[in-house]
């Protein structure tokens, strides 16, 4: 009886040992480059994974349940230089810590255009407004038929 209670031991002992520790966790800062201010609201992401966290308002973050194994991590935030960081290795049941200073963004270095129009806000002259809806329009309408597609329009009374 004591081997048998032994033996179940000893199993027990190597299953729970082979499932702990195949994660760690990554914690850190990400900063400004000149002034080392943190940056909060920052989006810090393992590449390839859906892994990530938002840095909070003192710059700081954490993900856990991180595979055990070697990630870059992304660090992005508009108005900043996307900033990568290499070679991060996470071993198990333990911490990482990556702290990254980022660079503010130029105008230039922005891919953004910026139009501005000027129009006004109610139409004096406009009694009436009109929406036309084409077949391909309602195909990609999520009611199931033209009479759930008409009670959803703002103004529409279908009886």
């Amino acid at each position: 009886m004591k081997e048998l209670v032994y033996s179940a031991l000893v199993v027990l002992a190597m299953y729970i040992s082979s499932i702990a520790g195949t994660t760690g966790r990554i914690i850190g800062e990400i900063t400004e480059n000149e002034t080392c201010k943190p940056i909060p609201y920052a989006v810090v992401q393992i590449e390839g994974t859906t892994m990530g966290a938002q840095t909070d308002t003192k710059g700081r973050y954490e993900i856990q349940n991180v595979p055990v194994g070697t990630w870059r991590l992304q660090v992005t935030k508009c108005g900043w230089v996307s900033t990568r960081v290499e070679s991060i290795v996470v071993d198990s049941n333990q911490t990482t810590f990556v702290d990254v200073a980022i660079t503010e963004s130029t105008l230039d270095s922005l891919p953004c255009c910026i139009l501005i129009t000027y129009r006004d806000l109610i139409n004096v002259s406009e009694t009436q407004s009109v929406k036309n809806l084409n077949a391909d329009q309602l195909k990609h309408r999520p009611a199931g038929n033209v009479r759930e597609t008409l009670r959803r329009m703002a103004g529409v009374v279908y009886r």
